[in-house]
């Protein structure tokens, strides 16, 4: 056999070994926690090491998605390192048209976020792990404790220093939707970064049909900064599917993806495009913010509905084959890089960006080769970057030329897309300008939009597509605006670049002039187009208009006439005028005639209708109206709807009122109140000390006309109530009788008032409005008035939070010597066992989830042990541990003498053990022996006394510990 043949079965029959490793571990539960649960199939890899790889699989009962979902209440155990999670193990269909077959979702009513960050799975400090066919959601706006403004990542999938990691493969992809974010990794500078994070197949705020919802839900899908990473991969089926985040402004989608690290790879991905093709109208945006420089970014074979990526600081920059669909405001933007890449000279490496602009900002040796650029105002700006020049001097239908810098390669494009500034769509040709920066050609070029652009030295320049320099420190244009005398109106471009001629045209497609500037304008909309032979680009369009001259009704008083008198008005307009002359005032009724002059106010009006008329000098001129006014015979119609409040009489009481709240407003000459016999029984706008009944108010004005306002009803309350929308229940929890019912608020009767709670047995539990250390059950609230009979009967029910817990049985340990001790938990169960020193401390001296326990101690002691799940805890067991040698005290000597004083062998500390002691004489012959120690040793053998000596003892304690032994001195 060969060595290459040994090696091959070597090879083989190891990989074979490493299979037979590898540990299976079943789910069978949705369930939060308990037998069955990934919560224990995690708890279990991790307690396996990383000696093999545990692969958990899932065998969930049911068909239905809902059934399949594993709700969480609190944060699962890490992720260990060797760890496969494979949910496309499920028996049974998948969700929709996704690869996923288990569901994993927070319940946000209970789930709280413990640190700043979380995820349905987290990964910290682990390699080798595989997550495939989960469809995670529900990770966003988790209860936390952090102040309002603290971003926190929650987030489906948390990645911290790790290495090896991957999400997703072909036929095993992940749906991460509804979260704040899909992926998270290594957003914390001061941790070690992760590497080799790798993402393929999965679905990242798409529906589970595949589709795109109308409003994503991903805060921010992918935000991953670790070394490495790969988003995709080398064929289409590991690509992504991603959809624009959820984002404040409609239509525009936030940033879906943010990578950094060296070594980042985003290929084969769908951006904002469903998995029938079918692009969406939001924009993904991809990041990649790098705080320190890194290296080596390829972005490739990526289709989006629209490009729009943002790179920094990166060194070894290649973006090749990636297409846009559908025309957008996207960007390729690339800022402080180097060594850059965008296209080849292969066709098929070019990017086809449609919509897309490509701007540079202090780059260096960028490349700008072969691409398709469509349908965008300005292809390509470069900015604080050395590039080389070119310049066009000659754009006919026969010859294009110009000059660049010397040897420069010169990529000519011609655009035939129709839209209004011309791209350089499709390559034309490509020339090298001579020694002297010449470059030319030639041939029949007759209506078509050419432009260029140079490479030199691993750099390009712009191309010489004419433009307007409109960066955000410098205005586009100077506008001077028409007056309302004189057509004055004027259009001056400040910058250009590239541009042979320059248009302007109205709105309407007339031309208007010629060169950078455009005079004498009367109000309209205008563009100037800049031409570079048939190509050119329209600017944004520039409107003038007259001074504004504006009627301001918004706080508007009108007033009808009333009672027959010319006592209407109209008040309170106002003027805004931008013209250079005061404008002229003038009330005009409806046959032409002027009634007032010079003011905005006018008042003695009769019926009638009127309109203000405002002008200037020229052209400028505003109106308001007209105003109708009409005759009225009551005077309400000219009062304002007041804000009333009504109160109740209650318990047969004369305490009903009604308020009528006039602050602010035209206050009427006069109140007249009568009840439903046509008795007088008010004249203010406040009516009180009322029975319950019918109401009504009269009103009258400054000329003595007088009408019906409105009429009010005073309800009868007949017992006391609560206003149960300030009421507020705590459930008792755990059973620990902390139940509390607070903010009684009594409605009806007047205070001071009693109150008796009590329980379902009737036993009075409290007498004030707020009660508290309740159990779970029903409460009946008896509230009464101390100024009146009212009284009332409420019931509430508190509810139980949380279950009572068994305290855990733990047996009592015997310890050899002073020193370390391990207590043991019988069956113990999932959640967490606390030790206490004692019944006082608070806080446990050690805590563990397996229900083995480790304290040092120095003599014999009871300690407590609690069982904790969830947010309660069960009562304390107490549990005592023995050490021998410090806990037994032995004399030395026995004075048998009837004097009372050492007549017996009196051995202390005993109580805790089944003792076996045996006298030896000096002989080695057995004088006593005792099971247990009843009857102390009296320097007797079978009831004679012993002779004085010295004898020799050994006391076996049943402890499994060596025995104590010692001599004795025997004295009479």
């Amino acid at each position: 056999m060969s060595l290459k043949s040994s090696f091959l079965t070597l090879f083989c029959l190891l990989l074979f070994h490493l299979n037979a490793d590898a540990q299976v571990i079943m789910v069978t539960s949705n369930a939060n926690s308990g037998a069955g649960t990934l919560r224990e199939a995690l708890t279990k890899a991790a307690a396996n090491g990383t000696a093999t790889v545990d692969q958990i699989h899932f065998n969930i009962p049911g068909t239905t998605e809902a059934e399949r979902t594993i709700t969480l209440l609190w944060e699962l155990p890490h992720v260990g390192s060797k760890t496969i999670i494979d949910a496309t193990t499920q028996p049974g269909a998948k969700f929709g048209r996704s690869d996923a077959k288990i569901g994993i979702k927070a319940d946000r009513t209970v789930y709280a976020n413990p640190l700043l960050y979380t995820g349905a799975f987290f990964i910290d400090k682990a390699q080798d792990v595989e997550i495939y066919g989960f469809y995670i959601h529900e990770f966003y706006d988790l209860i936390n404790s952090f102040p309002k403004d603290t971003h926190l990542k929650d987030a489906g999938i948390y990645i911290q220093s790790s290495v090896n990691v991957t999400i997703g493969a072909p036929g095993k992809g992940n749906v991460l939707d509804i979260n704040e974010h899909g992926i998270y990794a290594d957003g914390d500078e001061s941790l070690p970064k992760s590497e080799r994070i790798t993402m393929q197949s999965n679905w990242i705020g798409l529906n589970l049909d595949g589709t795109i919802p109308d409003i994503t839900t991903n805060r921010e899908g992918i935000y991953v900064y670790a070394k490495n990473s790969v988003f995709g991969g080398d064929t289409p089926d590991k690509g992504n599917y991603v959809a624009a985040h959820q984002a404040s402004t409609p239509g525009v989608g936030g940033t879906a993806i943010k990578f950094g690290g060296s070594g980042t790879v985003l290929r084969y991905n769908k951006l904002g495009i469903d998995i029938d093709g079918k692009p969406s109208t939001k924009i993904v945006q991809i990041t990649s913010q790098n705080v320190n420089r890194v290296t080596s970014f390829l972005i490739a074979d990526n289709v989006a509905n629209v490009i729009s990526f943002s790179i920094t600081q990166v060194t070894g920059l290649n973006v090749l084959r990636n297409r846009g669909v559908v025309q957008g405001d996207g960007l390729l933007g690339i800022y402080n890089c180097s060594e850059g890449t965008i296209g080849t000279d292969r066709e098929e490496d070019m990017n086809i960006l449609f919509g897309t602009p490509i701007y540079i900002n202090a780059g260096e040796r960028i490349q700008v080769r072969r691409n398709s650029i469509w349908c965008t105002v300005l292809p390509l700006r470069i900015v604080n970057s050395t590039i080389p020049d070119i310049q066009v001097l000659v754009n006919s239908d026969s010859e294009y030329s110009g000059t660049a810098s010397a040897g420069a390669e010169i990529y000519i494009y011609s655009d035939n897309s129709g839209c209004v500034s011309c791209n350089p769509k499709d390559l034309y040709g490509k020339v090298t300008a001579d020694a002297a920066g010449a470059w030319k050609i030639t041939g029949n070029l007759a209506g078509k939009k050419l432009t260029a652009n140079a490479t030199l030295a691993s750099s390009s320049s712009e191309f010489t597509v004419p433009f307007f320099l409109y960066d955000v420190s410098v205005r586009q244009t100077a506008v001077v605006q028409p007056t309302c005398e004189v057509d004055v109106g004027s259009i001056r471009l400040l910058s250009v670049k590239h541009a042979m001629n320059i248009e302007w045209f109205e709105s309407s497609g007339k031309k208007v002039g010629d060169g950078m500037e455009v005079k004498n304008l009367p109000p309209g909309r205008y563009y100037a187009r800049l031409y570079n032979g048939t190509c050119y680009t329209q600017a944004l369009d520039v409107v003038l208009a007259l001074p504004r001259l504006e009627v301001l009704s918004t706080d508007v008083e009108i007033r009808q006439p009333s009672c027959g008198l010319n006592n209407g008005h109209i008040k309170r307009l106002s003027i805004f005028s931008d013209a250079s002359s005061t404008p002229l005032l003038e009330w005009r009724d409806k046959t032409g005639k002027v009634v007032a002059m010079g003011n905005t106010d006018v008042t003695d009006l009769g019926p009638g209708e009127y309109t203000l008329f405002v002008t200037t000098n020229g052209k400028c001129a505003a109106s308001y109206g007209p105003v109708i006014l009409a005759n009225v015979q009551s005077p309400v119609s000219t009062f304002p709807v007041y804000e009333t409040v009504i109160g109740s009489a209650s318990c047969g009481a004369s305490n009903g009122s009604v308020r009528v709240d006039v602050t602010g407003f035209v206050v009427p000459n006069s109140f007249k109140w009568f009840n439903a016999a046509g008795e007088l029984v008010g004249n203010k706008d406040d009516l009180g000390g009322m029975p319950a009944g019918v109401y009504r108010l009269f009103v009258g004005d400054d000329k003595g006309c007088e009408g019906l306002y409105k009429t009010f009803t005073i309800p009868a309350v007949t017992s006391l109530g609560v206003d149960q929308a300030a009421v507020k229940i705590m459930p008792d929890r755990c059973s620990g009788s902390n139940g509390s019912i607070s903010g009684i608020l009594v409605l009806g009767g007047g205070g001071p008032y009693q109150y008796s709670w009590t329980d379902a047995a009737n036993n009075i539990v409290g007498t004030t409005a707020d009660v508290s250390g309740l159990k779970s059950g029903k409460y009946t609230l008896r509230v009464s008035s101390t100024t009146s009979s009212c009284s009332g009967t409420i019931q509430f029910d508190v509810g139980e939070e949380g279950e009572t817990l068994v305290p855990p049985v733990v047996p009592d340990v015997v310890v050899c010597a002073a020193g370390p001790a391990t207590l043991i938990v019988s069956k113990p169960k999932a959640g967490t066992y606390r030790l206490y020193p004692n019944l006082e401390t608070l806080t446990p001296i050690a805590e563990s989830t397996s229900g083995v326990l480790s304290v040092t101690v120095d003599a014999s002691k009871t300690f407590y042990i609690t069982y904790y799940n969830g947010s309660c805890e069960s009562k304390a067991t107490p549990v005592r541990i023995i050490v021998p040698s410090n806990s037994i005290i032995i004399p030395n000597t026995i004075s048998p003498n009837g004097d009372a004083v050492n007549d017996t062998w009196e051995i202390k500390g005993l109580d805790d053990y089944k003792p076996v002691i045996t006298v030896y004489n000096r002989y080695g012959q057995a004088v006593f022996r005792s099971k247990g120690y009843q009857i102390p040793f009296r320097g007797e053998r079978n009831g004679k006394e012993l002779p004085m000596g010295t004898y020799y003892y050994v006391i076996d304690l049943g402890t499994g510990c060596r025995g104590v032994k010692g001599s004795l001195l025997l004295v009479r």
